[in-house]
C-alpha cells in the first residue's frame, strides 16, 4: 500500500500549501481502503482522491464480492479493524455500488486553512 500513499501524497502537495497536517489520515484511511480491497479479493483496485476546500474524499473501486462493513474484532483477532479506523478518521464514508463494482469513499475533513492552490466550485 506504500504505492498509493505515496501517490496521495505527491498529489496533495500540489493541491495545498499546508497538507501536512492532514497527510497521517489521508494515508492511513488510503491504506484501511486499499488493504480491504485487495483482502476481499479484488482483481482490480483504483484509487481516486477529490479535493475541495473543507475536506478530501478518498475512493477506492474494486470488483471484489460482498460489501465492506465495519466488524467488531475481539482484542485477540488480528485483523477487522480498518473501517472502525476509517470511521474514527473521517468525516463520513459510504459506499456505492455501480456496474457490478464497489466504490468505497472517505472524507477526511481539512483542519485549518491548507492554503488550496485551486478554486472550488462548492
Amino acid at each position: 500500500m506504500v504505492w498509493a500513499r505515496s501517490w496521495a501524497l505527491r498529489e496533495l502537495t500540489t493541491l495545498y500549501a499546508g497538507v501536512d497536517a492532514v497527510a497521517p489520515d489521508v494515508q492511513t484511511v488510503i491504506s484501511e481502503l486499499v488493504t480491504n480491497a485487495v483482502r476481499a479479493g479484488a482483481r482490480r483496485v483504483s484509487l481516486a482522491l477529490d479535493a475541495h476546500h473543507t475536506y478530501v474524499r478518498i475512493a477506492t473501486s474494486d470488483d471484489a464480492p460482498g460489501v465492506p462493513a465495519k466488524q467488531h474484532p475481539t482484542p485477540d483477532q488480528n485483523h477487522g479493524r480498518g473501517l472502525l479506523v476509517v470511521d474514527a478518521l473521517a468525516a463520513r464514508w459510504g459506499v456505492d455500488h455501480e456496474h457490478g463494482a464497489k466504490t468505497v469513499w472517505a472524507d477526511v475533513l481539512l483542519r485549518d486553512n491548507l492554503g488550496p492552490t485551486f478554486q472550488c466550485a462548492d
